[in-house]
């Protein structure tokens, strides 16, 4: 790879890390965002009831 020389040409373009923060605060585009920034994540996916747990027992009162 040659380094750059005065006279050469090149494009620079602001990065892009495709979260949905960036996209709102950086580019004021999370009108567009294509993702699913709200989506919980595996952990959340992949649990399972456990017989004897008091977290998940349909008890909680929400309001």
């Amino acid at each position: 790879m040659n380094a750059i020389q005065p006279g050469d040409a090149f494009t620079v373009r602001a990065g892009c890390p495709h979260t949905f923060s960036a996209c709102q605060s950086k580019f004021s585009n999370g009108v567009n965002f294509r993702g699913f920034p709200h989506m919980p994540g595996n952990d959340f996916v992949l649990g399972y009831a456990v017989t004897g747990e008091t977290d998940n027992d349909g008890s909680a009162i929400v309001g």
